[in-house]
């Protein structure tokens, strides 16, 4: 109560009303409503928007077997179901009370105006193209870059072209930017330290704490362990099925407990390209791409503010 007094109070003298103004009272009020149906509905967004994200990132599940439209639909199908039971049980808890009929009309149109957007909360997310085009444009996405191999020239049925080979690339520094967005993920982060006497990883070792820059306790050394698959993509019982396989460069952040290594959530996608191409061009464009960024990040850092 201390705190929202004081709230109030800051709220009036920024605006010139003062306390005792009842005015100002209801403005205030009303404002308060405004602000926890916002955080309430964007709980329920943040909600649905993990929902998807984590059915759509599960790649062992086809999409067909889970609908993912299909789940989004039953949830705005249920809250709307819920906020017509509510405002109808209202209307008739206030009916049985004695309420004249005006003042039951009043609140089941005021109930409807404030609870109009709870309806559909998802509604956002309701088609494949809502779902791509929400996350397209979400700030902390980050989207891949196409970057050229060398040209070469290709001939067939004896016409000859330049082919532009080209893979794709996801900044390591823009993911890492986002990732430090979170507050859960800086907290996990500052919260991991060594313990004497336990060697659980390279970190807790010597060869790490006598490390030049390891070893620098005034600044915060962020550590990636970067891997490499051969991914298929096609039924392998198939022929020639080893030519749509994609490299995969990808790596994780060695700043948070060993048990995060196995979460999903921590393996982060570097680089795709076709295995062949790998072949062709070797490894050294890809990760030339990969050390240019870390060189730079070596030198710079990150200059920002994280939560």
């Amino acid at each position: 109560m201390g705190n929202e007094t004081a709230n109030r109070d800051n709220t009036y003298e920024a605006s010139g009303m003062q306390a005792c103004d009842n005015s100002a009272l209801y403005v205030s009020q009303e404002d308060t409503d405004a602000n926890m149906d916002s955080n309430w509905l964007n709980k329920i967004k943040l909600e649905g928007t993990t929902l998807v994200a984590g059915k759509r990132a599960k790649g062992n599940i086809p999409q067909t077997a889970i609908p993912v439209c299909d789940v989004v639909q039953s949830c705005n199908s249920m809250s709307t179901a819920m906020v017509e039971n509510f405002e109808h049980v209202t209307a008739t808890t206030l009916q049985t009370a004695g309420c004249d009929e005006n003042t039951i009309t009043r609140v089941r149109t005021l109930l409807h105006e404030q609870l109009v957007s709870f309806k559909e909360p998802l509604l956002f997310l309701s088609s494949t193209y809502r779902q791509d085009t929400y996350f397209d444009n979400h700030p902390l996405a980050v989207k891949p870059e196409t970057v050229d191999f060398c040209p070469r020239y290709e001939t067939s049925s004896g016409v000859s072209r330049v082919v532009y080979d080209s893979f794709q690339y996801i900044s390591v520094e823009s993911t890492i930017r986002s990732l430090l967005q979170s507050e859960q993920f800086v907290q996990i982060m500052l919260n991991d330290r060594y313990k004497p006497g336990y060697i659980r990883e390279f970190r807790d070792g010597k060869s790490f704490s006598s490390h030049s820059l390891f070893s620098d306790n005034s600044k915060l050394t962020i550590l990636l362990q970067a891997f490499y698959d051969d991914m298929g993509t096609t039924n392998p019982l198939c022929g020639n099925s080893v030519m749509c396989n994609v490299g995969t460069f990808y790596y994780t952040l060695q700043n948070v407990p060993p048990f995060y290594n196995s979460c999903h959530a921590n393996v982060h996608l570097l680089a795709l390209c076709y295995s062949a191409d790998l072949k062709r061009y070797g490894f050294d464009p890809v990760m030339a791409k990969f050390v240019s960024e870390i060189n730079h990040l070596c030198t710079d850092g990150f200059l920002d503010v994280f939560l």
